[in-house]
């Protein structure tokens, strides 16, 4: 999913409640006209929410990890999650651009692919 689908299903959610309740006709392209302004402006949609599941890659195996927090600093974007069971009460520090520490992915299905070294076919 783009960043600009997943925009547009957000909207979309948000503006069927509103339009529900004040009987605005809402019209599609008014959520896709939202959403490329909001791209264009540099606002860009996570891929998860909090106590979303993503599933990381370590030592080997496809481990989920539960999304606990998502902080805002001058540095950017950093995500904690944690596994009880294989890190125990560590938090563990994921890359929104998945370029550094613990490879993530948002399905276990991705995961799977990419532990077994690429796309399936």
């Amino acid at each position: 999913m783009t960043e600009r689908e997943r925009l547009i299903e957000l909207l979309d959610k948000k503006y069927d409640h509103f339009c529900d309740q004040c009987g605005v006709n809402k019209d599609s392209r008014y959520t896709e006209n939202l959403a490329d302004y909001l791209l264009a402006n540099d606002v860009k949609p996570l891929p998860f929410k909090i106590n979303d599941i993503v599933y990381g890659i370590s030592r080997g195996q496809i481990i989920p990890i539960q999304i606990d927090t998502i902080q805002y600093t001058s540095k950017g974007i950093d995500i904690c999650g944690s596994n009880e069971k294989y890190f125990g009460y560590s938090t563990i520090h994921l890359d929104i651009n998945n370029q550094i520490g613990i490879q993530w992915y948002k399905t276990k299905k991705e995961a799977e692919t990419a532990l077994k070294g690429g796309e399936e076919e």
